[in-house]
């Protein structure tokens, strides 16, 4: 197989320890109660693979005030309007709660307090991480990133993301749960996955 893999080398150039991953053995919608919680005080990114599951998770989060919706199949001058605000809040003192998918993982320079994330491939993970703690360091013992590995949209035969793919980001990420990754770290997981051994 031949993969067309870009990756924003650009965030890694100082090592600085940004994030502590947490691997749950769930699907996301089970967090909800407390993203919710979250949301009330703090930034909360949740990034997933599909607009569906983002339409559905947006719905799950009920009557909350600060919830916002990002995804690729609104109209360009609403997506245009939403980038901007997603932009605004990152840089502001608001708090809440922005449900998003792939669309975000490099085009938006964003910095939330907390991500929560399908697992997709490795690349797209750590471009979501990238918009946690982006321009600052982690400096506590706190899960700032929680992916979600079980049963994630998109993932399989005709879906957006290849299940070898997928399962050998599951496995390069397992020996990291609980614990923070580096910057080096992560290059290095992308540089095991992608090597010819792996693909071919």
């Amino acid at each position: 197989k031949k993969y067309n893999i870009t990756y924003d080398y650009q965030e890694f150039i100082l090592d600085r320890v940004r994030h502590r991953v947490k691997l749950v053995n769930d699907d996301i919608n089970t967090a909800i109660d407390s993203i919710v919680q979250l949301g009330k005080s703090t930034k909360v990114l949740i990034i997933v693979n599909t607009v569906k599951k983002a339409q559905e998770i947006f719905d799950l989060l009920g009557e909350l005030r600060n919830k916002y919706l990002l995804h690729s199949r609104f109209i360009k001058i609403d997506r245009a309007r939403l980038e901007n605000d997603i932009l605004e809040f990152s840089s502001n003192q608001d708090t809440g709660i922005w449900v998003t998918t792939q669309i975000v993982e490099a085009s938006l320079d964003i910095d939330f307090d907390y991500l929560f994330t399908e697992l997709s491939t490795a690349d797209g993970v750590f471009q979501r991480m990238g918009r946690c703690y982006r321009k600052r360091e982690l400096t506590d013992n706190r899960v700032n990133v929680n992916i979600f590995v079980k049963k994630p949209s998109g993932v399989g035969a005709n879906s957006i993301i290849d299940r070898e793919l997928f399962q050998l980001s599951k496995e390069a990420l397992l020996p990291f749960d609980g614990h923070t990754m580096s910057e080096k770290e992560k290059l290095s997981v992308i540089d095991d996955i992608y090597s010819p051994e792996k693909i071919s």
